[in-house]
């Protein structure tokens, strides 16, 4: 109990001190949000972008080393794809995009034209 009482004091001493120096502070937050840049010339994950063309009814593999997920992120209409990187395209023509991602990093953006 004495342990969890200077627990206390010691958290309230310094939000008074942070207080007290200009750091808290009660004015509101702005909610957009600012937007950041980030290099990625020193990163260690290459991105790969890529376009393709395809016939209706067909597959392609767009399988890159070290992927861990696909995802069409436009043109569901038109193409699928599985969670090992094989697309296949629908019976409609047409434009869609496949972001491949290795865990919450983005690989590369596949571009593929469904065509007839």
């Amino acid at each position: 109990m004495k342990c969890k009482k200077a627990i206390i004091s010691a958290l309230s001493v310094s939000a008074l001190a942070l207080s007290l120096g200009g750091v808290a502070s009660a004015e509101e937050m702005s909610a957009a949000p600012t937007p950041s840049i980030q290099s990625v010339s020193n990163s260690p994950i290459k991105v790969m972008d890529a376009f393709y063309q395809m016939k209706v009814n067909s597959y392609l593999n767009i399988a890159r080393e070290g992927a861990t997920s696909y995802v069409v992120t436009s043109g569901r209409d038109y193409i699928s794809v599985s969670q090992s990187g094989m697309v296949y395209s629908k019976s409609i023509p047409g434009s869609a995009q496949v972001t491949i991602y290795k865990g919450t990093n983005v690989l590369g953006v596949v571009t593929i034209s469904v065509r007839l």
